[in-house]
């Protein structure tokens, strides 16, 4: 259900809420009554800092305020520790209000603190703010990269029970990609992980809640269900407090969002007015927009049942539209904007029904706008960060030339001053100057010689990476408009969806000089799957890979194995009548720092010798990259055998 999408941010936010103090009003007054009466200037820097931290979940404005406190007296003490908790508390309130970019802006301050000290612990849980953060506002590229950094500081730790936390946050951000076989494989790491810390009843349920999520989205609710009442179990032997009450609440929302799927509208109900009633004293926008939403689909739903009877279908049809009337006031005044389009969406189906068709028509005109801005946000942000950083890259060579002409004209202004004192001196000078000037011009030439072949090196692996064969994307397009035509609209979708998917990826990649094996099997998969769309399943295909082989920690070059995948399918495969068989196996190589990568099919067989002039450059390409020999071979079974020799990248 597309509800569940801002339900799957929420579970984003339970990683970061395990490391919650227990507010109670009890404490806070005391810590109040205590700050009144405090003379000592260090003591009250830590009681404001303390308050703002207790305040962080019920009172954002007072956490904020307390923080600010903080900051200026720790300042004007020059109390580092102070200042440095007062920095972090004062992200946690921006947070909590959805200030994301004064969070963002501060918790990338406390890196830079952190850094210096070597604090590895800190790291990593800035690391993880963060990422929460790139979530929230729909830049899970970002957030992956930041998890990732996250995890690695916490592996240095060996610290299990972040670990796990960790895989729960990158499963959940796998599923926002819509990627929920690699999502699953996360969530199951970090209960097999068995943390076994103060939190371990959280982090496992937290797990729970996000496997049950994954397969409700997959549509299989007897599995999703278990997984919701094993969380629920957990959550309630765990000590209650201000972050368990955001979990429940969450639970809550998925728990009806299952009984919605079975028609049992009435327990869904009952679940979903808990969830917001909780939501609501938590001042928690978002999740009562949420359950405004699902509570109007419900009505919806049962008004669609009775077309045909208009007296009975229109109470529904008018509290479904109330509903999302309050859903829009709070999604709009809070900046939701995803939540936004999609209650645009739903009001225009609830008008359509109603025969309102210009209003209908005029909400999901609004929707489709504000869908289409979403989605070219991130895009528009990532062509932003790489002119500036073009341009500060410029500015830097600018600067460092200015640089070194003043030092060479200084040193040149010494050297005259000094041929007036002696004549002799002058002579010995000008003979070091002439044998200096002469090795360093032979040492700038040589390196300028090397930097050059470095970087056409490394443009044409820049060019490779990104090229895609044009008749790929001609008739991939093609078969998807074939499918819109045929009233196919599910399966061309999904196939829209994948080849989105598959061009993000490879655009992506194209930047970089190494990527984990995992995204080069995923997009391989991607790449395979659409291209089995295109011939209508006439080939087959197993990836096999070597269980000794952490698919997550080997680095590899991005795009080696889909060129001699392609070969297989087109020159392989397809001029062959029966059902093609292609099947690609990954083990480590001879040398433990190496893979060998097989690709094998059934086709007709590639005769080496009468390969193209342009196979051969693609080949003789694609060593250059490797610095290793890729291998031909034919089996006596028939088909063609290709063996790749991959380095792994440190």
């Amino acid at each position: 259900m597309k509800v569940l999408a801002p339900i799957l941010k929420r579970c984003l936010l339970f990683v970061l809420l395990l490391s919650a103090a227990h507010l109670n009003a009890q404490l806070v007054d005391s810590l109040e009554a205590e700050l009144k009466k405090c003379t000592d200037q260090k003591k009250r820097t830590d009681l404001l800092n303390e308050l703002s931290w207790q305040y962080s979940y019920t009172d954002t404005k007072k956490a904020v305020r307390y923080a600010e406190d903080a900051g200026k007296l720790s300042a004007s003490l020059n109390y580092a520790v102070g200042k440095e908790t007062s920095i972090k508390h004062l992200a946690q309130a921006y947070m909590m209000m959805g200030n994301y970019p004064e969070a963002e802006k501060l918790d990338k301050k406390l890196i830079a603190i952190h850094e210096k000290n070597n604090n590895v612990v800190e790291l990593g849980k800035i690391h993880n703010n963060i990422s929460v953060i790139y979530n929230r506002v729909g830049k899970y590229g970002e957030a992956m990269n930041h998890m990732l950094l996250s995890k690695k500081y916490f592996e240095l730790l060996h610290d299990t029970d972040r670990i796990s936390m960790m895989y729960v946050a990158i499963g959940n951000c796998y599923n926002r990609l819509h990627n929920e076989k690699s999502a699953l494989e996360c969530f199951l790491k970090a209960v097999n992980l068995k943390p076994h810390g103060k939190d371990a009843n959280d982090i496992i349920a937290s797990a729970y809640v996000a496997l049950g999520i994954t397969y409700l989205n997959m549509k299989e609710f007897s599995q999703a269900s278990d997984y919701f009442k094993l969380a629920e179990k957990l959550y309630t032997q765990t000590t209650k407090d201000n972050s368990m009450d955001f979990k429940l609440a969450d639970l809550y929302s998925n728990i009806a969002s299952v009984y919605m799927d079975a028609s049992e509208n009435e327990t869904a109900k009952k679940y979903l007015n808990s969830a917001f009633d909780t939501y609501n004293r938590m001042d928690d926008p978002e999740g009562k927009a949420t359950v405004i939403i699902s509570l109007a689909s419900i009505e919806f739903n049962q008004a669609f049942e009775l077309q045909g009877k208009p007296q009975q279908q229109t109470p529904f049809l008018l509290k479904a539209l109330a509903l999302f009337d309050s859903s829009q006031a709070i999604t709009k005044r809070r900046g939701l904007r995803n939540l936004e389009s999609e209650t645009y969406k739903r009001k225009s189906d609830a008008l359509y029904l109603l025969k309102r068709n210009d209003s209908a028509l005029w909400y999901y005109h609004k929707h489709i706008v504000l869908r289409d801005s979403l989605q070219s946000i991130e895009l528009e942000l990532k062509i932003n960060e790489m002119n500036l950083e073009y341009e500060t890259e410029k500015k830097e060579k600018e600067i460092a030339i200015l640089e070194k002409n003043n030092i060479e004209v200084n040193a040149l202004a010494q050297s005259r001053k000094t041929t007036i004192i002696l004549v002799i001196s002058v002579t010995v000078v000008l003979i070091l100057i002439l044998v200096i000037l002469f090795l360093r011009d032979k040492s700038h030439k040589r390196q300028q010689e090397v930097e050059f072949a470095m970087k056409k090196t490394e443009l044409e692996q820049k060019a490779l990476r990104a090229q895609m064969n044009p008749h790929f994307l001609f008739n991939s397009l093609n078969s998807i408009q074939r499918m819109f035509i045929e009233g196919k609209t599910d399966i061309a979708n999904e196939v829209m969806a994948d080849f989105s998917s598959l061009l993000r990826r490879i655009l992506n990649n194209s930047a970089k000089s190494k990527i984990s094996l995992k995204e080069e099997i995923d997009t391989l998969e991607l790449y395979l799957d659409i291209e089995k769309i295109r011939c209508d399943n006439c080939f087959s295909y197993i990836i096999e890979l070597d269980d000794n082989i952490d698919r997550f920690s080997c680095f590899v070059p991005p795009l080696v194995i889909q060129p001699f995948v392609e070969n297989a399918i087109w020159h392989g495969v397809l001029p062959i009548k029966q059902e093609g068989v292609i099947t690609i196996s990954i083990m480590y190589g001879q040398d433990p720092e190496t893979l060998l990568c097989t690709v094998e099919d059934n086709g007709k067989g590639i005769d080496v010798n009468k390969m193209g002039s342009q196979d051969s450059k693609g080949i003789q390409i694609t060593e250059q990259r490797l610095g290793t020999k890729v291998v031909f071979e034919r089996p006596e079974k028939g088909g063609t055998r290709v063996k790749i020799i991959i380095p792994l990248i440190s």
